[in-house]
């Protein structure tokens, strides 16, 4: 049996006292275009506007690079990659060590990388220091130490030859990051890119450029010959055209959506069919099946959605849980009726007339009784929790569910309700029992009665209230609504979305920040409605949320259908959308219904379960017990149309990695 574990990398942020405070209102230093090692002006002089998602503030003024820039950095590269250049005669192991100074430098100014994240792109700081940098430091090691490694081999080949293969670099290479994790991905495609010896010309999203240019000033000190990394901050029907279209550019890496994906691909083989890595859009499933403990679960896919605003490609934004009913309260209430409502009068509480606990389940029995210090301070039991659900109490000061253990081994959920108006301010618990074998008892000297044949209960309470008079308690027996696995997780998964903190990206209790731009916003709005129009059940959430930025509610819809637009295209914001299925084999066959194949994840107890998804779910990455586990050994990438080749790990080189055969005719070849 798995024991589940969440063991998500990314989401490995440490406490609040081991995180430095960020630079709150940092300005940034650089905001010139980074071409041969220099800091220069756009040819046309252009700059455009960055902004601070979070209050709508211009934080600086960037250059904005167009073709004529790109011309520039490219022939720039160009001269760094010709023959009998320092970076083309530089050892492989020394380009190791200029990488390894380039990490050095970045952990030097990992506060300030992380402040201008937080700054420029809304993510909290408490996240980009522990997340990103952190992430982005390991990738640029880890490859550093691939420099002198990625090696070719000889093969002995029929006759009497001498055939070797040489792994060369691919030359000039175009790379176009993402504004979700600018640092990040810088990192991903400057690692595997310089650790195989190419040089590179960047394009930084036009949203967030800073990061990348403050790294373009470590690569300056760090030591890297001119014209071997140049960064045009620009715009993609411009700067990025130009990179996709260039004819001197060997090779280009693109992330982002899978729209702009097919125009990179067409721009790359209508030019001089460059080699293309592509890192595309996803909508991956994430698989609750229903013996996975739900707390877990709830957690798992809440941080699997909302991290980073959900503007993640791999976020798992198509929830699937198994529709089954709890076992052992199936078991117990066949053939009961249950308790649906519970209204509590108290005739001399004024203000307080109707007050109802709406929808208690699994019930089969009500009583009423006085304040009870024993039954308010009951011990812990381990079963499944009486579930309160769409709570009506007039002026209620608190609502709290205690279990009690009684002497007769009956398992008693209690709801003690305190009520604060000047007639009473006393307490009177209700209590519910899961478990009860008579139709017939007694506890604590109240009668109820519970026959097939009534329709509906009483029970009356004949001590005096508090002022005097009498209260009523009637409970309401209705067939009772299944209870299932899906049930509970859209329970638990509302209870942490409504406790998820937005906010100050430079507050570290902030748990998510504003959506990029208000183009994103937008857009999220905009699946939201389409959401609700289509029938979906709007759970929670789907409100822009603050006075000011562009942020927008933890959101959760209930009983999506796989064929709804909120369930097939990527929407890149926190909006998630959960669907039931029943069987295993209907359940593979749905998910992989999608045009996208980059992530999927499955929570289960049961090897076989875990097993039959991983092998069976095409998708690039296949998370059991855990979401985005993000290593720099370990390959990520997508199927279908989430994109074509891997980045990260051994693979992530082969992009960038030219493999050259050499045979040689010997006069003899001995073994």
């Amino acid at each position: 049996m798995l024991r589940a574990g969440f063991a998500c990398v990314a989401l490995q942020i440490r406490r609040t006292s081991s995180i430095p405070q960020g630079i709150r209102g940092i300005k940034p230093k650089f905001t010139k275009l980074f071409i041969n090692n220099e800091w220069v002006d756009a040819a046309s002089k252009k700059t455009y506007e960055t902004i601070n998602p979070a209050n709508n503030k211009v934080i600086a003024q960037i250059a904005e690079g167009d073709k004529a820039d790109v011309d520039k950095a490219v022939k720039a590269a160009c001269d760094a990659f010709r023959l009998g250049s320092t970076w083309r005669r530089m050892d492989a192991a020394d380009r190791g060590i200029l990488m390894q100074k380039l990490a050095d430098l970045m952990e030097r100014d990992r506060v300030i990388l992380a402040s201008l994240e937080a700054i420029d792109n809304g993510k909290p700081f408490g996240m980009a220091y522990t997340a990103d940098t952190a992430l982005a430091i390991a990738c640029i090691r880890y490859y550093a130490g691939w420099a002198d490694k990625n090696q070719g081999r000889t093969i002995p080949i029929r006759g009497d030859y001498f055939t070797y293969t040489r792994h060369e670099p691919v030359g000039v290479c175009g790379q176009i990051i993402p504004w979700n994790f600018p640092l990040l991905m810088q990192a991903w495609k400057l690692g595997p890119a310089l650790a195989m010896g190419n040089t590179v010309v960047m394009k930084c999203a036009e949203q967030t450029p800073l990061s990348a240019l403050h790294v373009a000033s470590l690569i300056k000190e760090a030591g890297f010959p001119p014209g071997v990394v140049n960064i045009v901050p620009g715009f993609g029907p411009t700067a990025g055209q130009a990179i996709t279209t260039h004819m001197d550019i060997d090779k280009v890496a693109f992330t982002g959506s899978t729209e702009i994906g097919r125009v990179v691909m067409t721009a790359a083989a209508q030019s001089n069919v460059k080699k293309v890595t592509l890192e595309l859009g996803g909508k991956s499933p994430n698989i609750i099946f229903a013996d996975a403990d739900m707390d877990f679960a709830a957690k798992q896919a809440h941080h699997g959605l909302f991290f980073n605003q959900g503007q993640v490609c791999c976020a798992g934004s198509r929830v699937f849980v198994e529709g089954k009913k709890y076992d052992h309260v199936a078991k117990f209430l066949n053939g009961k009726r249950t308790i649906w409502t519970l209204a509590v009068r108290a005739g001399s509480a004024a203000g307080c007339e109707d007050a109802a606990i709406g929808r208690l389940f699994p019930a089969v029995c009500c009583e009423a009784a006085a304040a009870s210090r024993t039954m308010r301070q009951g011990a812990e039991v381990a079963r499944k929790p009486v579930r309160v659900t769409t709570i009506c109490i007039c002026r209620s000061e608190s609502l709290n569910v205690h279990k009690y253990q009684w002497q007769t081994q009956k398992l008693i959920d209690f709801i003690d309700i305190r009520y604060f108006c000047p007639e009473t301010g006393k307490n009177m618990p209700a209590g519910v029992s899961q478990y009860v074998d008579h139709e017939y008892d007694n506890y604590f000297g109240l009668s109820y009665l519970l026959t097939k044949s009534q329709k509906s209960l009483s029970t009356f309470l004949h001590s005096p209230a508090p002022v005097g008079g009498s209260a009523r308690i009637t409970a309401v027996l209705r067939p009772r609504p299944v209870i299932t696995v899906y049930d509970e997780f859209i329970a638990k998964s509302k209870a942490l979305a409504e406790k998820r903190v937005l906010g100050d990206p430079f507050d570290l209790k902030t748990e998510q920040g504003p959506q990029v731009d208000n183009d994103q916003l937008q857009t999220i709005i905009k699946y939201v409605e389409c959401g609700k129009k289509e029938g979906a059940q709007l759970i929670t959430g789907g409100k822009q949320w603050g006075d000011k930025g562009f942020f927008y509610e933890p959101t959760i819809f209930a009983n999506v259908k796989d064929q709804m637009t909120i369930a097939q295209e990527e929407i890149f914001g926190p909006v998630m959308s959960v669907i039931r299925f029943d069987t295993m084999e209907d359940l593979v066959g749905i998910a992989n219904n999608t045009i996208y194949g980059l992530a999927a994840a499955v929570v289960t107890n049961d090897i076989d379960k875990a097993l039959y998804v991983a092998n069976n779910i095409r998708a690039g990455s296949v998370w059991v017990n855990c979401f985005d586990v993000f290593d720099a050994a370990a390959p990520f990438g997508g199927y279908k149309q989430s994109g074509i080749g891997r980045e990260l790990g051994e693979y992530g080189l082969e992009a960038y990695t030219e493999v050259k055969t050499v045979t040689i005719k010997v006069s003899q070849k001995n073994s």
